[in-house]
Order: structure tokens, then sequence, then C-alpha cells
């Protein structure tokens, strides 16, 4: 096998590139003669012909295949030598003498036989490497036997206390890892069970705690094995540098490889999709949710497949459209640029009653009928088709457009607001917890959705309203202007709708309320974002109130209060400097009134409480 040689004839063959060269030769005159045309007319049918031709002579052009056509027929030949006359174009001799068909046959024969005895040896050869592939593993593995169990009796003679415990741990990691997995890791595993129970030196000891070291051993490797799997994507490859704590860390914070999150997303997408047809060349799916839209979608314009701006899947889906795309495979392999950028995919529209509307290439542009059996052709056939071949391809298209119109009537894509609904619900429900000043309040009706945020902003018992309607509406108005002006804005909350202050139902106190109210027009990204905001109001709650309420004083309010704080601070200060010189304090006690003595026993509380008796009411004794 490891001598294996190609055929020296085939070699020979290969040498003999002169007839592969007719092949060529043939196409690049020809494709030479009708550029020539291309940049000689005026005229654009002619201009479309001849790049037509180039575009079918190009991509058919591959000796050896089943549709080869490396030549131009007899009638295509004729078409260009008279529009060469017409435009009066001189062809170069040695675009003139084209090889005959039987001289192109020949060539192409050559290349096929030539291309499949290396397809030959090469299979051959890739045999006799996997052959000494098998051969270099079994050695591999017969080496690494070798070494686990050298490994093991290192481990078991330094750790002699576990005695069976190792045994144990040796063979969970045989499970869980490999072979390999005990030379690398049961002297990690000993070690840290070892640290973690305070390193017990006797057999006895090691008993003691034999119940609780096994769920911590199996723990321990289990943390290994995720190692060990997500080991490429993690830098530090000594895991003997890591203690147990350090690994477990190591491991949570790696989250889910890519492999695994396109393996979730594909899982999810197909629960997402209904499949409407598949054959080894087309794939038909209807997307019912966005995520799959855009999965199926990728590499296209469409709006419902968009990532990097705003995606119109569900919006087109409330509004009663609904989709079916067509993976056109051959296409999306096609040689032909044009061919794979514009009808590698084709999005299907109905509308809500499931009649087919229209279809979209994948640059997003519409297609007639006429375009879409041009995409479908190109793709079974490789080229335009009439006949037999056009029947085919109307009848696939139909049976295409017929089930997705009989699913869309069967199975009515999911109203996205539904989920909306869900998801806003979910929302509340996590924010009312944290916003203890606040109340929410959701309207939802069908599937519209209103939402309310309240808030009650105390004020001092002292407040009192202002002495007319009039002035009271004004400072107010005053109130409003000072909070949606610059106040709120600059906090980051945003507009506030409705500002008033209001008395309270629990007592004789008054608030101000602070209303924020809004409809969800898209979905539930736009309350997430109101909810940040309001967040914002709740952790400056209180700044917020003693804010509002020196804007209030500014006004005129809570002036009373603060005539009796000023007059208690003078009195305190009288009281701070009294009292300095015991006899004198004797005698001023001596001589004072009894409305004095009451005076000085009042505290600064007692002042600023309107409720309290003032010490000159005549029934102050009987109130206290």
């Amino acid at each position: 096998m490891k001598n294996f040689k190609i055929d020296p004839n085939i070699h020979d063959a290969v040498k003999l590139f002169e007839k592969i060269k007719l092949f060529t030769m043939h196409r690049d005159a020809a494709v030479a003669r009708m550029n020539a045309v291309v940049a000689a007319t005026n005229d654009e049918r002619t201009s479309d012909f001849m790049n037509s031709m180039i575009s079918q002579l190009m991509t058919k052009s591959k000796p050896g295949t089943r549709f080869s056509k490396p030549h131009l027929s007899e009638k295509q030949l004729s078409a260009l030598e008279r529009v060469e006359n017409r435009l009066g174009i001189q062809v170069p001799p040695e675009q003139m003498d084209l090889p005959t068909r039987e001289e192109v046959r020949e060539a192409s024969d050559y290349y096929h036989n030539v291309i499949q005895h290396q397809r030959n040896a090469e299979m051959l050869a890739k045999r006799d490497r996997e052959a000494q592939g098998v051969e270099e593993e079994v050695s591999e593995y017969l080496n690494e036997i070798i070494l686990s169990e050298a490994r093991f009796k290192d481990v078991k003679a330094k750790y002699a206390q576990y005695d069976d415990m190792v045994d144990g741990t040796r063979d969970e990691i045989k499970k869980k890892i490999g072979d390999k997995g005990v030379s690398k890791y049961l002297l990690y595993v000993m070690r840290e069970t070892h640290q973690m129970f305070d390193e017990p030196e006797t057999e006895d000891e090691v008993l003691d705690e034999q119940d609780d070291m096994i769920p911590v051993i199996d723990n321990l490797i289990d943390l290994i094995a995720k190692y060990e799997k997500n080991i490429s994507r993690i830098d530090q490859k000594d895991i003997y540098k890591l203690n147990a704590s350090q690994l477990e860390q190591l491991v949570d914070n790696l989250g889910k490889s890519s492999t695994q999150k396109k393996k979730e997303t594909k899982g999810k997408v197909h629960k997402e999709s209904v499949l409407i047809y598949e054959d080894d060349d087309v794939l038909a799916v209807r997307p019912l949710t966005t995520e799959a839209s855009n999965y199926y979608g990728m590499g296209t314009r469409w709006c419902i497949s968009a990532t990097e701006c705003e995606n119109f899947f569900d919006q087109y889906t409330i509004d009663g459209k609904a989709f079916v795309m067509l993976m056109l495979k051959n296409n999306q392999r096609s040689p032909d640029d044009v061919i794979k950028s514009k009808f590698g995919k084709v999005a299907l529209e109905y509308n809500a009653d499931g009649a087919y509307v229209r279809a979209w290439d994948s640059p997003d542009v519409t297609m007639d009928l006429k375009k879409l059996i041009y995409a479908v052709s190109y793709n079974m056939y490789d080229q335009r088709v009439k006949g037999i071949r056009l029947d085919n391809v109307r009848r696939l298209l139909d049976n295409i457009i017929d089930k997705g119109s009989e699913n869309i009537v069967k199975q009515p894509t999911p109203n996205p607001k539904i989920q909306i609904v869900k998801k806003i619900r979910k929302l509340k429900d996590e924010y009312e917890s944290k916003m203890k000043d606040a109340r929410l309040v959701l309207d939802i009706v069908d599937t519209d959705i209103d939402y309310f945020t309240t808030f009650r902003v105390p004020l001092h018992r002292d407040y009192k309203p202002a002495k007319t309607g009039k002035e009271e509406m004004e400072n107010t108005r005053k109130l409003e202007q000072y909070l949606r002006g610059k106040y709120f804005p600059r906090m980051g909350v945003g507009v506030v709708d409705f500002i008033d202050i209001r008395p309270n139902n629990e007592d004789d106190g008054y608030h101000v309320l602070l209303d924020i109210s809004d409809t969800i027009s898209k979905d539930e990204r736009e309350y997430q974002e109101h909810l940040n905001k309001m967040m914002i109001l709740q952790k400056n709650f209180k700044k917020v109130e003693k804010d509002i309420e020196k804007f209030l004083s500014s006004l005129g309010y809570f002036q009373d209060r603060d005539k009796i704080k000023s007059a208690a601070d003078k009195i305190a200060k009288i009281d701070a400097q009294d009292g300095t010189d015991p006899v004198n304090e004797y005698f001023s006690e001596l001589v004072k009134t009894d409305l004095e003595k009451r005076i000085e026993k009042m505290t600064i509380n007692e002042w600023l409480d309107p409720e309290c008796p003032a010490p000159w009411d005549e029934d102050y004794e009987d109130k206290k």
C-alpha cells in the first residue's frame, strides 16, 4: 500500500495537455469575440444576449461534468457571426480556427479519465494513511494504559491511608474522562480532597470522613471533566496550579461554548418553524418567530431577518402577513455570483388568508412569477428551461406555494404581542419589589398594553394650601415647570406626564403626585427602558422629597413652621448661655413665674409640634 504509484500512462495523459487546451481555447476565443461585440454595440438587447451567452458558456464550461457544454451551438455561432458582420468587427485569425466538437469531446473525455484516476489514487492513499493512524492510536492507547497504571501506583502509595477510595476515584475518572484522565488528574483529585479534609493521616480518620468525602470527590471529578472538555477555551492549562475552589470558579465562569450555543439555537428555531417541503435541492420553511426568521434568512437583506437594524417580522405578523423561505441549495453553491447572491434564498409572502402575494429575492427585491420560475429553473437544471423541464419547475413551485397556504390557514402565526404581554408581566413582578415608593399598573386589553407608574412624594405635615384656589393652581404650575423643565431631565428620569399636589386619604397631610404612563408600541424593551428610568427616581426618592419641599418653601409655604423653629433656636441659644453661676441660678429660680418655668421646660420638638399645648394656655397642665 505504501508503495502505491499512479499509473504512468495516466501521467502521459496529463502531459497531453494540448487536447485540454482545445477546450479552454474554444471557450476563451468565443468569450473574447462576444465581449468585442458588447463593447462595439449600442443596442441593449444585443448586449444582453451576448452577456447571457457568455454567462452560460462560463458556467457550463467545466470539462468532464454531466452538463458540460464547452462550445457554442451552430445556431449561436451563426448569430455571433451575423452580429460581427453587421458591426464590422474584424475577428483575429487565432479566434477563427475553433476546434471541432469531436476534438472538444475527446479532450473532455481525457480530462475526465485523468480526474477519475487521480481521485482513485487519493482514495487509496487516504485508506493507507487511516490504517497507519489506527496503528498509532493502538500504540498510544497501550502506552497510556501503562502510564495510568504507573501513576495509579504512585498515587496509592502517597495516599495509602485512603486505600480503596483511590481505586474508586480512579474508576470514576476513567468512566467520566477516560484512561488518559487517570494519569492526568488522579493525583490532583486526591491532593485537593486531602487538603479539604484537613489532611487526615490514618485510615481511621479517613473512615470517619468517608461519607462526606465521596460526594466531594464526585463533584471534583465533574468539574475536571468540564475543564478537560473546554481546555481549548481556558488560559490556565496546568490544573495543578489551581485549588478546588479556583477550579470551580473557573468552570462556572466559562459559560456555553459557541458550538453549544449554535446547537441550542438550531434546536430552538426548529421548534419555532414549520417544514413545508424538502428534497435534495430545495428546503422550504415557514418561520413562526423572529429568531427563526433571522436564522433561515441569514445572509439576505430581508427586513424580517434583520439583526443590525430594526426587524419587522413581529410587526408584519401583527399586520397579518406570513412567509415561507426557500433555500435553493444548488443556487447557493453556484459559481455564478449573480445566481448565488440573488437566488440562493427566496422569500414567499402570504396574506392572513393564506393567499400567495409575491416573492422576494435575497437582496430584498420583489420577484414576479417569471423571475421566480427562472430562479428555481437554475436551481434544478442550471439553466433556463422550457417544455417538460419548465412543467417540472411549475409543478414544484405550485406544490410549495399550496402547502404554504394550507399550513398558514391551519396554523396561523402566533401573535407576538401575546409573548410580549407575558414578558412585560414578568418585568412588572420583578421591579415591584425593588420600587417600594412606586405603584406599577398594567392596563391590557386583548394585546394592547398601557402602563402607568405613580410616585407619591409626601409633604411635611406643616404644609397648608395657599389661601386661594387661584394661587394654589399657579404654585402647582410653577412646581410642574421646575420638575419637568430641568430637574427630572437632568436626573435622567425623562418626561413625567402628570404632576399635582393632593391631600392624603389616610390622614390630613398632602403629597405630590407624579404619574408616568405610555403605550407599548413594539415590544417589552420599551417597558424595560421605562422601568430603568423609574429606578433612578426610586434611588433618589429622598432627595426628590427634600428638593420639592425646598422649592415649595421658596413659594412661601411652611413659613409658620420656620418662624416657630427660629424662635425655638433663639430660646435654645439663651438656655445654653444661662446657669454658669450657681448662686445667680439659685436666686433666679426663686423669682421665676410659673409661665417662665413652663417655657424653660419646653423642648425644641414640643415647640415645633402644633398639637402640643403652649405654655401660656390656661389648660396647659390639663393637656400635659
